[in-house]
């Protein structure tokens, strides 16, 4: 496991600890299912942010729909109700400034972008 990647989950961790008590509370209250992830209600550009997906699939093509889900999903599923937008919103946000902080970053079309948000792209892109 490479340093950065070990320093990003530690950081989620403890960035999620911080989350208000109430996200937590009412993620816990009901089952949690990926397909309850509206992927497309995260972008104020959905035609934008799918572009950009097909681009970074372009540029890194053994990137999967299952390793996005495992990548992105999976941690969200423990932690959030995925049909609270806001809160996942948050959380990616979260994530995308912890991935700039821990040199998680991929190069698409010139433009630097965190993991998780070229990542989550991706996902718009292949759903």
């Amino acid at each position: 496991m490479k340093r950065r990647r070990l320093l990003l989950d530690a950081l989620t961790l403890v960035s999620l600890s911080l989350f208000p008590k109430w996200l937590v509370t009412r993620a816990a209250t009901r089952p949690r299912k990926a397909a309850d992830l509206n992927v497309d209600r995260l972008f104020s550009d959905l035609a934008g942010a799918k572009r950009l997906g097909r681009r970074y699939l372009r540029a890194y093509p053994a990137t999967t729909l299952d390793s996005l889900h495992r990548q992105l999903i999976g941690p969200m599923l423990e932690n959030l109700d995925l049909k609270d937008t806001e809160s996942v919103r948050q959380y990616l946000a979260v994530r995308r400034e912890m991935d700039f902080a821990a040199g998680l970053v991929v190069v698409v079309d010139g433009w630097v972008l965190a993991d998780t948000e070229a990542q989550l792209s991706a996902l718009a892109a292949l759903t």
